[in-house]
């Protein structure tokens, strides 16, 4: 079965709608880094939890997600094509925008894209410090480097693209908790801590 995609967040808004298909999460901060996940929810899960983590209290951070029982992967956008207001506003007063990816069919495998070459290469040796694998240098369908592209629409025009395997996605989460919540795990804390530190350094410098 073909699963047919919106080409923008117009024509996904015409079709689905907000509070029950999917909803929007944007808390703008008083820093020069934006984490998004613009493709949260049941799109690609995790990833909310991911960037939300990594953002804390210290950086502005954005999500759609999906909310539907089954089926979120309509909702995905193609981040060159990802238009919703709010996202292209948080991006806009930021310096730099970190957006955070899943992907699958690259077994315990980080991809790091996107046009801040020199900021990307950090985040691999962070990642690679905290115990995980990274390539820099992804297959063209994950690399982030259109202009366009969502996390390339900060202030400096060129942001950072990190995609997630599945299999790292699952080690990251246990089964729910007894009140119905996901729980971390230590690969999670590993994750988010490595990035983060990395990013408060990019912020001090």
């Amino acid at each position: 079965m073909i699963i047919k995609e919106y080409l923008s967040f117009r024509h996904l808004r015409q079709e689905e709608k907000e509070g029950l298909d999917y909803t929007i999460q944007c808390f703008p901060r008083d820093s020069d880094v934006a984490v998004i996940a613009p493709h949260g929810g049941g799109i690609e899960p995790g990833t909310t939890e991911i960037a939300k983590a990594i953002a804390s209290d210290s950086f502005s951070f954005y999500t759609l997600e999906g909310l539907k029982p089954q089926g979120n992967k309509r909702l995905h956008i193609a981040s060159d094509h990802f238009d919703e207001e709010k996202a292209y506003r948080i991006a806009q007063a930021s310096q730099i925008v970190v957006a955070i990816h899943g992907c699958s069919g690259y077994e315990n495998w980080v991809l790091i894209g996107g046009l801040a070459l020199v900021e990307r290469k950090r985040i691999a040796q962070s990642l690679r410090g905290a115990g995980f694998q990274v390539e820099i240098y992804p297959p063209k369908p994950l690399a982030g480097e259109h202009k366009n592209n969502i996390c390339n629409r900060g202030i400096n025009g060129k942001g950072i693209q990190i995609e997630i395997d599945k299999s790292i996605r699952e080690t990251m989460f246990r089964s729910l908790s007894k009140d119905g919540r996901e729980v971390t795990t230590i690969i999670f804390d590993r994750f988010v801590e490595a990035i983060r530190s990395d990013l408060e350094a990019y912020v001090s410098s």
